[in-house]
């Protein structure tokens, strides 16, 4: 084995446990933490909304069981589309 292949293998070897270490672990887990929250923001608004919706029609006590579901599934996607801006 020439001495610049062992020199590359060499580096090689350390770069892959360079990666590995629990420091470049941890940095990666983070930005994809990150990166999911991120991903995950619009999600989470839209669930805030409907359960708002959900929470006000169900508490309207003339309401049945019934009217309060057709309400909603009226209500609830025009809300959504109307308060998105």
């Amino acid at each position: 084995m020439s001495i610049i292949t062992a020199v590359v293998l060499t580096g090689i070897g350390c770069a892959i446990i360079h990666q590995n270490s629990p420091a470049a672990q941890e940095e990666r887990r983070l930005r994809i933490q990150e990166r999911m929250n991120k991903n995950m923001e619009p999600i989470r608004k839209k669930n805030d909304k409907r359960k708002l919706i959900n929470k006000f029609i169900y508490e309207i006590p003339e309401l049945s069981f019934y009217e309060a579901v057709q309400l909603k599934n009226k209500l609830g996607n025009i809300y959504l589309e109307w308060n998105d801006k």
